[in-house]
């Protein structure tokens, strides 16, 4: 189920053991990032490059951070793998608003021994079993 940069994958077809999801490239939209393998888990994108306004030449994404009251700045994406949607939706808008350093220190003190992250250009990506 694709619910426009979450989705949700079941078991992949028996000739397949996994299913191949693209992540679009931050930057260029015809390009991928990456392609993640799942199954039965989900994956959620957030970022200001889709959904934005521009004003006075300056880019402004719709992802606001909490402790200033203004768009989220510093990346331009990042990717959570997750159990749930829920989950990666909301882990993937937390870790975007507080980038690599704080998103690494978060998962690791409420998901310790089971998260995997990895830094892949300007983009935060990360699994969370």
């Amino acid at each position: 189920m694709d619910l426009g940069g979450n989705l949700f994958v079941g078991l992949p077809p028996a000739s397949q053991d996994s299913w191949r999801i693209g992540v679009k490239d931050p930057i260029d939209s015809t390009k991928l990032m990456g392609v993640l393998r799942l199954r039965e888990e989900a994956v959620a994108t957030s970022g200001g490059y889709e959904r934005f306004v521009e004003i006075g030449g300056r880019r402004y994404g719709h992802v606001l951070d909490p402790r200033t009251g203004r768009p989220a700045e510093g990346l331009l994406s990042a990717t959570v793998v997750a159990p749930t949607a829920t989950a990666a939706d909301a882990l993937s808008t937390v870790c975007y608003v507080l980038g690599p350093d704080g998103s690494r220190s978060l998962l690791a003190r409420e998901h310790a021994g089971s998260v995997k992250t990895a830094s892949i250009e300007s983009q935060f990506v990360a699994s969370a079993a």
